[in-house]
């Protein structure tokens, strides 16, 4: 198993996360997208940038010391992967609207072993991100 995260120092804002998206498991079959997407440094670097808050292509930009056109593509592959989304639309100062990008899951766990296990796998991170049963419950 590899266990591909971008962590950050600030948490996203509570309205943008999605308690039930803390971790995506993708199975081996189903990682091509994924990894090739993750395969450039920029990718992942556009990746870790979002982690701190949602943003628009431009800000990624300069935030991640790259053209525009670059994050754009960077972008494509990795919402392609459906490792970014669209949350949401800002305007920019010439009143053009921009597509705001965030990840769709805090990590990524790519699971080596059978398809099913990648199901397990997902069952199993929920289970240890809602912690252990409060005393008394069963």
């Amino acid at each position: 198993m590899i266990r591909l995260m971008a962590q950050s120092l600030f948490p996203l804002r509570e309205t943008e996360a999605d308690p039930e998206q803390d971790t995506t498991v993708v199975s081996l079959s189903d990682s091509a997208a994924v990894i090739e997407a993750l395969t450039s440094r920029t990718a992942r670097r556009i990746l870790s940038t979002l982690q701190d808050e949602p943003l628009p292509p431009s800000e990624i930009a300069d935030r991640a010391g790259t053209s525009i056109q670059n994050v754009t593509h960077h972008l494509d592959q990795l919402e392609a992967a459906g490792l970014v989304e669209v949350v949401d639309s800002r305007y920019s100062s010439r009143g053009h609207s921009m597509d705001v990008y965030a990840p769709v899951a805090e990590s990524v766990l790519i699971c080596l072993g059978p398809d099913d296990s990648a199901d397990r796998l997902s069952q199993l991170a929920d289970s240890e991100l809602q912690g252990p049963a409060p005393a008394g419950s069963s």
